[in-house]
């Protein structure tokens, strides 16, 4: 009975560090989140390049970083090869992003989305992301101006997506997929898995800010626009009396 009582506390406790190591630590006070880079891969929020604070990690162990492009249909980024240089791929990398950021305003482009990161050791930084209240201006009319293109999309859970359904969130795209990456492992873990359960289209629960700062991989049929319904709701006026 007590091996039954002590593998199941066994169990637990590799569930919860299971569902914690792909998400940062949020503080909701500070808008920043704590994010611990593992050896290999990481999916990491955009701005993570240019807007960092206390980094442990050494310029030269962090050796690629890609984004995936639904316009193009695959990667694009820089890495270091073996001379410390850091090589375009493609050559054009950087005119790629700035037509699909600055003319198209696609999504995947934006501060909000995510991409990969390499490191050739653990490491991590803070980053600010921004307070549930500063983001309160983001209603879904806002959204619509930063379009998801169809196809694969790496997509930050902001401070927004708080108190949001996914379902909601996403209700004007048509979702056939979405993964979350575990790092630790360097594996993807499916939708399906009950350990990945709030990210989930069927969740009857809101985004956590527990949740908040994690990235997580969709693929998306339709060209569509994410939908903030906080916002939304609070935003309508009281219908006229009878």
């Amino acid at each position: 009975m007590k091996k039954i009582l002590v593998l199941g506390f066994l169990l637990m406790l590799m569930s919860i560090a299971f569902a914690i190591e792909y998400r940062p630590g949020y503080d909701p006070e500070t808008g920043k989140i704590t994010v611990n880079i593992n050896k290999g891969w990481n999916l990491v929020p955009n701005n993570w390049s240019y807007n960092v604070e206390n980094m442990t990690c050494a310029q030269n162990d962090l050796r690629a970083q890609y984004m995936y492009s639904p316009v193009q249909k695959k990667y694009v980024g820089q890495y270091k090869n073996s001379k410390n240089e850091t090589i375009e791929s493609p050559n054009n990398y950087f005119d790629i992003i700035a037509e699909e950021k600055d003319q198209l305003k696609y999504y995947h482009t934006q501060a909000f989305a995510g991409q990969w990161l390499y490191s050739k050791k653990e490491c991590g930084f803070d980053l600010p992301i921004g307070t549930k209240e500063q983001w309160n201006q983001v209603t879904s009319e806002v959204l619509q101006n930063y379009p998801v293109k169809a196809g694969w999309n790496f997509i930050t859970i902001m401070p927004w997506m708080q108190d949001n359904l996914l379902k909601d969130i996403f209700s004007n795209c048509e979702v056939t997929k979405m993964n979350a990456f575990n790092s630790t492992s360097q594996s993807w873990t499916q939708e399906s898995s009950a350990k990945i359960a709030e990210y989930n289209l069927t969740n009857p629960s809101p985004v956590s800010k527990e949740s908040v700062g994690a990235v997580i991989s969709v693929k998306i049929t339709n060209d569509c626009y994410l939908t903030n319904t906080t916002t939304d709701e609070t935003a309508q006026l009281p219908e006229l009396p009878e």
